[in-house]
């Protein structure tokens, strides 16, 4: 859960990606450049690497977020079908109205996030069911077929292929897209407009996804200090990496690795 004071900046993430307001002030995202309503009566849903944000302008006070990130090899756990959730696509529609059942069950999984600190007892069942509940709501789930086709598509163009490759072999080092644009093959405005045309992203929203990606993998290790972290993104001080990722997540790392170790 997270108490959103401060704008989150346009990110996308490979997850898909289901928030729903639990207190405070009724709020807007905005997803691929459209808002849409978080409130009581809402639920916010995200394809992966579909961008979003919390943009300042929409801002209307503080929000705590039930924010879910719901990976495709757990959902494959629940159901097999659920593994095209790894896929662009699956959601038809960014934002619905709840049912108060839904309701429920955000209702509950708050509840026992917010008893971790006495144990995770019925933590897991919480969740289970609320996922299937935002499945059967938001989803035709059992028409796996239909959402396939939905999706964004895959990457055709070998050289945008080759320029992912490149960035990901490199997250970390550093680069500057001129090297990355040279490296495919392509002069630098040729390589930005293909890369938005192939994946709907900015090469840069796609580089802070692989850095906030390297975040998530590394901060549930408690020997790893926040330095050492920082430096091995990229970033040249553990200010610039704490600043990068309150934009993108709407807390800081320190946070961030404080509620996942309880």
């Amino acid at each position: 859960m997270l108490e959103i004071d401060a704008p989150i900046l346009l990110h996308a993430h490979p997850h898909c990606h289901a928030l729903a307001k639990i207190a405070g002030a009724d709020s807007l995202f905005q997803i691929d450049g459209h808002s849409y309503p978080l409130d009581d009566r809402h639920m916010v849903v995200v394809n992966p690497w579909q961008p979003h944000g919390y943009p300042h302008a929409l801002r209307t006070g503080n929000s705590v977020i039930l924010a879910l990130y719901l990976r495709g090899t757990w959902l494959k756990q629940l159901h097999r079908n659920f593994a095209l959730r790894a896929e662009s696509g699956f959601f038809p529609a960014p934002c619905f109205e709840m049912s108060e059942c839904l309701k429920r069950r955000v209702g509950d999984l708050a509840v026992a996030l917010q008893g971790l600190a006495s144990g995770c007892t019925g933590l897991e069942e919480a969740l289970y069911r609320l996922v299937i509940n935002i499945m059967e709501e938001s989803t035709d789930w059992r028409g796996v077929p239909g959402t396939r086709r939905a999706g964004r598509g895959s990457i055709s163009d070998y050289r945008i292929r080759r320029s992912i490759d490149f960035m990901k072999q490199r997250a970390g080092q550093g680069f500057t897209f001129e090297e990355v644009a040279r490296d495919a093959g392509l002069s630098r405005p040729h390589f930005f407009s293909l890369f938005k045309e192939q994946t709907k992203l900015t090469p840069s929203i796609f580089c802070n996804a692989l850095r906030m990606e390297g975040a998530y993998l590394a901060l549930p290790s408690p020997d790893l200090e926040l330095r050492a972290i920082s430096t091995a993104l990229g970033f040249a001080a553990p200010s610039h990496f704490t600043r990068f990722f309150r934009n993108n997540l709407g807390i800081p790392p320190s946070e961030y690795r404080r509620l996942i170790a309880r």
